[in-house]
């Protein structure tokens, strides 16, 4: 995995739910089955919001946002969406179990940037390094950095996500025996 993104700046503000402003939750369900697969998940990612913006968004874009971004019920589908857009993620603060979440969804992030907003605006380039943490804001020509995700974190976002990483690690345990 490229742990280095360049992309366009899609800013949000705090308190984004799961199931209402990153995927509403109904649009989980085809024929009344959930669907998980990121490929289908990710043309609704914050359609509530932005009706557009699965199209908009580009592989490398960054979404950044405030504050307790993926609180409510922890449905995973909008971080799978996310993931399938290719997009990474700069927040805030994000809730426990949606920080579990984006580990599991695969989704390259740097989940507790304190005041990010300050240093981005929507629509600014920018360029991030999720293994270190920095971030250049291409646009401003203003540099900050936060703390990265552990390395065992990354290890997982970087073979796709829980799923891979446990499809590795028994695949890993059978070849030793």
């Amino acid at each position: 995995m490229n742990w280095t993104m360049r992309g366009r700046c899609w800013k949000f503000g705090d308190n984004l739910s799961l199931d209402d402003d990153i995927l509403e939750f109904a649009k989980v369900f085809v024929q009344g089955v959930r669907v998980s697969d990121p490929n289908y998940l990710k043309k609704h990612v914050f359609t509530n919001l932005i009706p557009d913006f699965p199209e908009r968004a580009k592989p490398g874009d960054i979404v950044v946002a405030g504050k307790r971004f993926g609180q409510g019920n922890p449905h995973i589908y909008g971080l799978l969406g996310m993931a399938g857009l290719g997009v990474g993620l700069i927040a805030e603060s994000v809730p426990h179990f949606t920080y579990r979440m984006i580990v599991a969804a695969g989704l390259p992030s740097l989940p507790f940037f304190n005041d990010i907003g300050a240093y981005v605006e929507d629509g600014n380039e920018l360029r991030v390094n999720f293994r270190t943490g920095e971030v250049e804001n291409l646009s401003r020509g203003v540099r900050c950095k936060s703390e990265p995700l552990p390395d065992a974190l990354r290890e997982i976002i970087g073979t796709g996500g829980f799923l891979p990483a446990l499809k590795k690690r028994l695949t890993d345990m059978n070849t030793k025996r």
